[in-house]
């Protein structure tokens, strides 16, 4: 999830929260993992208020993850091929 574009007017803390709420109740499985790039300071606002919400095991499926290209892909390939990771964030996979 690229969260660069994040902005007040495209977020709403209520949604997000009963999405959360629906996967993890109804779909506890079907998420690996989630990584959030490009972090801004909204991003981790929303995290913070959504994340005492979270159970355990989904709290710990989810990575935030600056701008930092390098750091992006270093957390990217611990999880995901290279062959798989745009082309963008260091990866070889192009859109």
């Amino acid at each position: 999830m690229d969260c660069a574009n994040l902005e007040n007017e495209n977020s709403s803390l209520s949604v997000l929260k009963y999405e959360i709420d629906t996967l993890q109740n109804h779909y506890p499985e079907r998420l690996y993992k989630l990584f959030a790039v490009n972090i801004t300071w909204l991003a981790k606002t929303l995290w913070y208020a959504v994340k005492p919400f979270l159970k355990e095991t989904t709290r710990n499926k989810i990575s935030l993850i600056g701008d930092n290209i390098e750091e992006i892909f270093k957390t990217l390939s611990k999880d995901i091929d290279p062959e798989g990771i745009p082309i963008d964030i260091g990866g070889k996979y192009y859109l």
